[in-house]
């Protein structure tokens, strides 16, 4: 049991003994009984902080030998009436009913549920994990439990005070599982045993007097394994058959072939239409076991966000200078990586629309790209990414959107963020003529794949014809051979190689850096 220190408003101290189910309000009455103050005009103060009186002493969070204090309330505290409604074990609720919180739970009982006001029920009133039994009913008010305004909600159960406490959020045990019939099984012959005969012993033979039973002999002999009958052991045999059943079963479907590859290509940036539901695939059904977290998973996962913790409190301060860097090179680095993005728009009735872009083109070429394809050109529209939603401004870039290397991005019309609560119809919002010209996911996945072999390849191309002109450049000519041989020897006089390339005026760094600057300048317009 707790214990609290309340310094009253004339400068003395009151030692309370507190439960975890007393409510604040019972602390301050205690303390008003002593010394005959009225309780209605005052509250209870921790650490300059006003205490919500109908909170239970252990939901508080008091710590024990707590110094609390009493001070005069701003206005004087006034009973109201409080709706109480009950909960059932069948998880049903009764109607609601107005009570005063000085009323007892007995009449909320007889009030609400008078089948289950009679002793022999056993009813349990439950509040805030605090229990009520019947011979506490009569005399434990709405008050007492910290109801003294608002709606409640009371769990009613039906159990005897000297039965073990149960969970409060169980509301009803599970239905029983059907049993399911097993097949008799049929008893196993028994063999004779391999075992040689053994010696027949003289002490285990009865005699004519009686002395030893047949019984005591026969648990002396030795039982032949194979004689033991096994099939009342039928509960492990037949889970092994039907595991085994199962595994045929998965392995006799035979997976889907994947459809070929129907492509039709609808203008520049190697448009293509085609429908969701040629990329849909039949769903396996997963048991529920492979939802459970196992011990191994659950340490696991502890690791991971141990390290996660960790690597956040290591993580040194950055300034915003820093930041902006971090993000410029990461920026960098992708663009090094992807230069083109391939921007899917799927429309209500589940069409959806792809296009090749560059990296560094924006929103608003998208938007463009889509208003070729409407059979209102002059619609307006947006585009959005989710979850969650998140609407696309036409002069964010594809690279700052996070459009790349591929997006999945969704049609809407203006109407639906103008506060129109009529839903758009799924209709076909395309031009009708690109029914007839529809591709499939397949065929889809080809093109996007196709496009980046091509831009690696190309990239390649233009890194091979940088290099012959440096090359060319930087070979010499024949009639000035003897002089270029003689600047490029340097002091030791020696020819360089001939695959040996000489940088320009500015050095590799220099190169580098001025190449950021222009990349971060070109970003920044």
């Amino acid at each position: 049991m707790a214990t609290v220190t309340v310094l009253t408003v004339h400068g003395r101290r009151q030692t309370v003994k507190v439960e975890p189910n007393m409510t604040i309000l019972e602390v301050l009455e205690t303390v008003c009984r002593k010394y005959n103050f009225p309780h209605d005009e005052y509250d209870l103060l921790h650490h300059n902080k006003v205490l919500d009186l109908s909170t239970m002493y252990r939901f508080a969070g008091i710590p024990n030998n707590a110094l609390l204090e009493m001070a005069k309330a701003k206005r004087a505290r006034v009973e109201d009436e409080v709706v109480v409604q009950l909960q059932l074990e069948d998880g049903t609720r009764t109607e609601n009913a107005t009570f005063k919180p000085s009323q007892a739970l007995l009449e909320v009982l007889v009030t609400l549920c008078p089948a289950r006001a009679v002793p022999d029920a056993h009813p349990v009133l439950v509040y805030m994990r605090r229990e009520v039994y019947f011979a506490q009913l009569a005399t434990t008010t709405l008050k007492s439990l910290g109801l003294m305004r608002g709606r409640a909600a009371l769990r009613l159960l039906q159990r005897r005070p000297e039965e073990p406490k149960q969970q409060a959020n169980v509301s009803a045990p599970l239905p029983p599982a059907p049993a399911r019939p097993r097949e008799e099984s049929k008893p196993v012959e028994p063999q004779p045993s391999p075992l040689p005969p053994a010696t027949p012993d003289t002490s285990a033979v009865p005699s004519a007097a009686g002395s030893t039973s047949a019984l005591e002999v026969a648990e002396r002999q030795p039982v032949p394994v194979e004689s033991v009958e096994i099939a009342p052991c039928g509960a492990i045999e037949e889970a092994k058959t039907e595991q085994a059943e199962q595994t045929r079963e998965e392995e006799e479907v035979p997976e889907r072939p994947r459809p070929e590859a129907q492509i039709v290509v609808l203008g520049e940036r190697d448009a293509v239409l085609f429908h969701v539901s040629t990329a849909e695939r039949e769903q396996t059904e997963v048991a529920d076991s492979f939802f459970e977290l196992t011990v191994p998973e659950m340490m696991q996962l502890y690791k991971q966000l141990q390290e996660r913790v960790k690597s956040l409190e290591e993580a040194p301060l950055l300034t915003g200078e820093l930041r902006e860097l971090e993000r410029n090179q990461q920026l960098l680095s992708s663009m090094g990586r992807y230069r083109q993005a391939v921007i899917r728009v799927q429309f209500p009735d589940r069409h959806i629309l792809q296009g090749v872009f560059q990296v560094y083109e924006t929103v608003g070429h998208v938007v463009e790209f889509v208003r070729r394809f409407l059979a209102d050109p002059q619609q307006s529209f947006y585009l959005y990414t989710t979850p969650p939603k998140v609407v696309l401004q036409p002069t964010v870039s594809l690279l700052d959107a996070g459009c790349f290397p591929q997006v999945l991005l969704h049609f809407s019309t203006d109407s639906a963020c103008t506060g129109d609560s009529a839903p758009m119809p799924p209709t076909f919002c395309l031009r009708p003529e690109l029914l007839s010209q529809l591709s499939n996911a397949t065929g889809a996945a080809v093109v996007a794949a196709r496009a980046k072999r091509n831009v690696t390849a190309t990239s390649d191309a233009a890194v091979a014809d940088s290099t012959t002109k440096t090359a060319a450049n930087t070979a010499p000519s024949s009639g000035s051979s003897s002089q270029h041989d003689t600047a490029t020897a340097g002091p030791s006089n020696r020819i360089p190689n001939r695959n040996f390339r000489q940088s320009t005026s500015a050095t590799p760094s220099q190169a580098t850096s001025e190449r950021e600057a222009k990349i971060l300048k070109f970003l920044k317009k």
